[in-house]
């Protein structure tokens, strides 16, 4: 054993020692042990050191995660050039990170380092025009000006985001046969016999889209001005602007009325049909399965994660950057569902169906059914959703177990991690529980299975996203959120819950939510650091556009490392 290896463990050890006394021996109902079985004392007395452990370093000042994500896109001029590279990955580590999330394939299947694989970012038509040079390989790039600082680098995949869906680009639309099929509601606005689909309610407009804005959301229209814009109350039209031709101003939304504003083709639906006086009937509604290049709501064209083909060229990424590079690590973003709204295609179906033993009488009805109301749409759950929400998180701790394997077997000195949001509540919409596999969460859509498709412990560290404006449950409940965990307190509490000291779990900061605000952004990284097992800033860019590289000097200013830069606690994790 290496001397540096004999210290960590010697750390974690003393780690151990210190929680004993606290540590309780036995608790009821975290064994995920069944009545009449006999436990195993050695996997019981390795669990017990892991969680004494791990409790210990809760809010430690020495051992705590200090980790910067680059993202990809956003980055670009910051990390063009090798001497760039070079200067932001000095200011990283001089601020006192000791590990860089690198984000080397975004969201639209295109990657940044030398794939013989999947497609370079410089052939993107989404960032033409400001984006990498072709050949430019940014990782090694990074990995050779982060050898020279000291500091880890961990390789970031969007994984079940394979397409720019605006571009029609990306490995989802050269193999469409990939794309997730969506369950998707519409309403129609229709003039006589012409109709045209309605995107949402208060979304941003996008691309040959027709969007309904409400007054309870909205005073005017928050749609930029390339479209038309109808006033519309009890069906009639009482003001049509083309802001597009004579660049008006927004449109007023009316307090007992809506707005319709469309771009492109829906401009043009609106101008031909939306007169001032004409009727107007927004009660029309459809439903449809739909592939993903058709579901215009997601700017990320989104892959089936059941299918073996499409987990094999997942691997084949994740492989081919841990043989051919020297990565410290590697991550896994979008390791997920689009949404509540996929997967329903066939072979989803047919897997569903094996999973409960029976045909399902009402696809998608008995999973749950789409139902309109005055400001949008709700599901309404069948006598399948709790199933379901079981099989769709089953599918992905599937291919994170799987990976984590993978990884391991190919170099076990690559650590393993994943990003999710901290709101667990709300995450069955992703389809993903990142939580321990002994947790069984007390919510009313958690069947009593769902607790055992938890990931956490396939995880060397997670990072909890806690992207939240308020710092504290109090401010929470001050600012009016729905529940007081919708802040940076509150999410990360849950998040150490829901883990249940099965990883290292690092409280995550968008730093954007902070802006203009040097003291909240201050007391969130405080936050973070003292309620789990450390910190992940995103993103890079911020901190250099905002300056606040000194913010984070002044936190981090203390001795000490990230937890999973320890082999000795990888050791005890990993057991």
């Amino acid at each position: 054993m290496r001397p540096t290896h004999i210290a960590a463990l010697a750390t974690a050890v003393s780690l151990m020692v210190a929680g004993a006394a606290a540590a309780a021996p036995d608790e009821p109902g975290r064994s995920g042990q069944q009545d009449g079985q006999a436990a195993d004392p050695d996997r019981k007395g390795a669990d017990n050191g892991r969680r004494q452990v791990l409790s210990n370093l809760i809010g430690h000042d020495r051992h705590a995660g200090r980790v910067l994500w680059y993202d990809l896109s956003a980055n670009v001029e910051n990390l063009d050039t090798p001497e760039k590279v070079a200067t932001m990955v000095g200011k990283t580590a001089d601020a006192g990170f000791d590990t860089i999330v690198l984000d080397v394939g975004n969201y639209t299947g295109f990657v940044a380092y030398e794939s013989e694989i999947a497609p370079h970012i410089s052939e993107s038509a989404t960032y033409a025009g400001r984006t990498y040079p072709a050949g430019y390989d940014l990782l090694e790039e990074v990995l050779e000006a982060a050898e020279d600082r000291g500091v880890q680098v961990h390789a970031n995949l969007n994984v079940f985001a394979q397409g720019a869906t605006s571009a029609g680009e990306g490995p989802a639309f050269d193999n469409p046969e990939w794309q997730s099929v969506f369950y998707e509601g519409r309403r129609m606005a229709a003039a006589g016999t012409a109709s045209y689909p309605i995107t949402g309610t208060n979304l941003e407009r996008g691309t040959d889209q027709l969007v309904l804005y409400t007054s309870d959301e909205h005073d005017v229209s928050p749609a930029n001005r390339w479209g038309a814009e109808a006033a519309v109350v009890d069906g009639v039209v009482i003001e049509l602007r083309d802001r597009a031709e004579d660049d008006s101003p927004p449109m007023p939304v009316p307090e007992n009325g809506v707005v319709l504003s469309g771009h492109g083709a829906a401009r043009e639906w609106l101008v031909a049909n939306a007169v001032e006086g004409a009727s107007i009937d927004l009660s029309q509604t459809d439903t449809r399965l739909v592939p993903a290049a058709d579901h215009q709501a997601q700017f990320a064209t989104f892959v089936n994660p059941l299918r073996d083909d499409v987990r094999a060229y997942a691997q084949s990424l994740i492989t081919e950057i841990v043989e051919r590079y020297d990565v410290d690590g590697v991550v896994l973003d979008r390791t997920r569902y689009a949404s509540q709204y996929a997967d329903f295609s066939p072979e989803s179906r047919a897997a569903f169906e094996e999973r409960i033993g029976a045909p399902v009488a009402e696809w998608p009805e008995d999973i749950f059914e789409i139902v309109f109301t005055d400001t949008g749409q709700e599901i309404e759950r069948g006598p399948l959703f709790q199933d379901w929400l079981e099989f769709r998180a089953s599918v992905i701790t599937d291919f994170v177990d799987d990976t984590s394997a993978l990884v391991r077997e190919i170099d076990p000195d690559v650590t393993y991690s994943t990003y999710a949001g901290a709101w667990y509540p709300l995450y069955w919409h992703e389809g993903v529980n990142w939580g321990s596999r002994n947790y069984q969460p007390d919510l009313d859509w958690a069947g009593p299975g769902y607790g055992a498709t938890g990931y956490a412990e396939s995880l060397d560290f997670f990072m909890a996203g806690t992207y939240f404006e308020d710092v504290t449950r109090d401010e929470a409940v001050d600012s009016g959120r729905p529940e007081d965990w919708y802040s940076v307190e509150g999410s990360a509490e849950i998040a150490m819950e829901a883990t249940d000291l099965a990883t290292f779990v690092y409280g995550s900061l968008f730093v954007l939510q902070y802006e203009d605000d040097e003291d909240r952004f201050r007391r969130a990284m405080e936050m973070a650091m003292e309620r789990t097992h450390g910190l992940m800033v995103f993103d890079l860019v911020y901190l250099e556009m905002y300056d606040w590289w000194h913010i984070v000097a002044e936190v981090l200013d203390r001795p000490g490392a990230s937890p999973h830069t320890n082999p000795g606690f990888l050791e005890l994790v990993r057991r």
